[in-house]
């Protein structure tokens, strides 16, 4: 009898218009977003490619070893082909130099304003709201919609259990809108293939795992159509009661977490602390240029009196020791300068993190929410990816910093960029070019690695949304049940 049931749903929704419509719009959605998002991909990629180019091109027509600066660029992923998250709006680049702040800019959204409004298109976005808009329409008259035609009254006036036929009208309702959808997802991914998109082995595990997620979100709102069916008299009534849900769970909820979580817990915006540190800094070079002054001032004093012979002798003498001692006072400054940085962001940082926590818990009450963290999480370009990125790139910072210092002593360039520095009788500073200078050996630099992620921790961070879907979905269904239990079929 269950099989008939499910035979019986299968064959109204497979040969009503309902389902040739949304197979049709969902293939053409499923297919352009995949090709879509390869071009982007590849276009992020070819990007990156022609920056690490220009930047070690650079780096090899170097002279010397002193104030060493580069760029390092960030890698795209082939994962943001199903959901981009925040890759486009995240920058592609952090200058790396002693004295400069690392910082991800030149976003794609930035460069191209274009992009920021329309947004890309993603199979995250087709299941977050095209396909749960969907389920809501093969589902709102499954239950009240037999009512209305008087079928469900002679159906269970035979010896049909209600617990039989409401599992049956969810088990069809389920076949026939995900089966269906591994036709254009599995030609999605040959055309991945076809197209020379690099996958490896835990890339497919993560795509596995989000069409795990994505089928999830889409069994919650299977299982809610057939609830809201199952509690109201008509159809009309339960279809108004469904969008209103799902424009409060995919619209409104989200956004209305963030706001509260910017009211809540509040931080202080990055023009505030770029404000502090340019304050700072420039108190740090004023004292700086004025300790220069005071020193020339005490060596012009230390030379009166003397013959301009006397005095030059002097002035070799302690010619390089000044040249130390003003050399440790600069990096003195810059490293305060440096470190008041590092404690604002840090600062900045942390409060940043407990609104966005906060954030992300208030609008986790909507399963449409804890769909999209959780699919960001497993491709990985959540949130956390900004600040993944720009650690890595600090300690990169530290090691490409002590390496150059380190190849500047052994080589013995001590120069400013190949220059060499005299100070003149006036105490003017002379600068000269020494000839058949060579190029450093930018090949020895150690390279950058972009921070990877276990999938083991890609599950583990994304573990609170799938249990939140599982209980939301799981809640539903026991609900669907129990209210079709009491169903008045009259």
């Amino acid at each position: 009898m269950f099989a008939i049931l499910i035979q019986k749903e299968l064959k109204h929704i497979l040969l009503g218009p309902k389902f040739i419509s949304t197979f049709l719009i969902c293939t053409v959605l499923i297919l352009l977003s995949t090709f879509i998002g390869v071009q982007d991909y590849k276009a992020a990629q070819s990007s990156y490619d022609a920056g690490t180019g220009l930047t070690n091109q650079r780096l090899s027509e170097k002279t010397s070893w002193s104030h060493m600066s580069s760029t390092v660029y960030r890698r795209p992923d082939p994962m943001r082909i199903f959901s981009i998250g925040i890759s486009n709006d995240l920058g592609r680049f952090s200058p790396l130099s002693e004295g400069e702040a690392i910082r991800l800019d030149h976003s794609v959204y930035s460069d191209n304003p274009i992009y920021a409004v329309f947004r890309f298109l993603d199979l995250g976005f087709i299941f977050q709201v095209v396909l749960s808009l969907f389920a809501i329409l093969f589902t709102f008259n499954a239950i009240n919609g037999e009512r209305e035609m008087g079928t469900l009254k002679l159906t269970l006036s035979n010896d049909v259990p209600r617990a039989q036929y409401v599992l049956a009208k969810f088990a069809g309702s389920w076949l026939s809108l995900i089966v269906p959808l591994f036709i254009p997802l599995l030609i999605s991914m040959l055309m991945i293939i076809a197209m020379g998109v690099p996958l490896a082995a835990v890339h497919w595990v993560k795509i596995g795992s989000f069409m795990g997620l994505s089928i999830l979100y889409l069994t919650f709102f299977i299982a809610t159509g057939i609830m809201v069916s199952g509690m109201t008299r008509n159809s009309s009534g339960s279809f108004l009661i469904l969008l209103i849900f799902w424009v409060s769970s995919v619209l409104i909820v989200p956004r209305v977490g963030m706001m509260l979580a910017a009211k809540i817990q509040p931080a202080p915006s990055i023009a505030e602390v770029d404000a502090q540190i340019d304050e700072y800094s420039k108190d740090r070079w004023n004292e700086y240029i004025a300790d220069i002054e005071e020193g020339f001032a005490v060596r012009q004093a230390a030379t009166e009196g003397m013959t301009d012979e006397e005095a030059q002798a002097y002035r070799d003498d302690n010619e390089w020791d000044w040249m130390e001692q003003g050399e440790k006072e600069r990096l003195a400054m810059q490293t305060d300068i440096q470190n008041y940085r590092e404690r604002l962001m840090e600062n900045l940082n942390g409060q940043k993190h407990k609104q966005e926590v906060l954030a992300m818990g208030l609008s986790r009450l909507s399963p449409a929410s804890a769909y999209m963290h959780a699919a960001m999480q497993i491709s990985g370009t959540h949130s956390d990816m900004k600040d993944r990125y720009e650690s890595a790139i600090r300690e990169y910072r530290t090691q490409f910093m002590n390496y150059t210092e380190e190849m500047k002593k052994k080589t013995g360039m001590d120069n400013i960029n190949g220059f060499s520095i005299a100070i003149s009788s006036d105490g003017t500073a002379e600068m000269s070019i020494p000839k058949d200078q060579k190029p450093i050996d930018a090949s020895s630099i150690p390279q950058f690695i972009d921070p990877e992620q276990d999938f083991s921790d890609v599950f583990n961070r994304s573990t609170i949304d799938i249990a939140l879907l599982l209980i939301f979905t799981a809640a539903v269904l026991i609900a669907a049940y129990a209210t079709f239990m009491r169903y008045d079929v009259r």
